[in-house]
């Protein structure tokens, strides 16, 4: 290999400018992050959440009916696919409680029935999204709109 010779030229000022900008970092400058990150895991690791924690996200009977049956992380989950599918199938509904109670018992029994295949979850999802499509018809209906005008439907959100 032959020994690189000094440019005879000297270079233009950006060049030297983006070169006094150090380009990495050292991961010591981000200690309080990583101590931070360490308290969230450690918090993480602690003891089981119990139902006391989700009073704040789920309704209490929600959480009453789901209690005998799933864990505090599974029905903070499921409390959140209910929200997702009333957005998605029923924005005019207001009240899920009901229908949501109403799905997780169906879902419960065809559980215990065998019938549900793939996931709970995802069985749960689907039969919220009938009982929710069809509480979205109840409220067209009782407006007075027509339930084969999905234009009427989105127009009054």
């Amino acid at each position: 290999m032959t020994y690189r010779e000094e440019a005879t030229k000297e270079a233009p000022e950006g060049t030297q400018e983006a070169s006094a900008h150090k380009e990495t970092f050292s991961f010591k400058t981000y200690s309080e992050d990583i101590k931070y990150t360490q308290d969230i895991k450690y918090i993480r690791q602690q003891a089981e959440l119990d139902y006391s924690y989700l009073t704040e996200f789920v309704p209490e009977e929600f959480i009453q009916v789901v209690k005998p049956f799933v864990r505090p992380e599974e029905a903070y989950s499921l409390w959140g696919k209910v929200q997702v599918a009333s957005r998605r199938f029923a924005p005019l509904v207001k009240n899920l409680l009901e229908p949501a109670i109403r799905a997780f018992k169906a879902s419960v029994w065809a559980y215990k029935m065998r019938r549900v295949k793939k996931s709970f979850g995802a069985y749960f999802w689907g039969t919220l999204a009938g009982i929710l499509s069809v509480e979205q018809r109840r409220e067209l209906i009782r407006r007075g709109e027509s339930i084969f005008n999905m234009d009427t439907c989105l127009l009054s959100l």
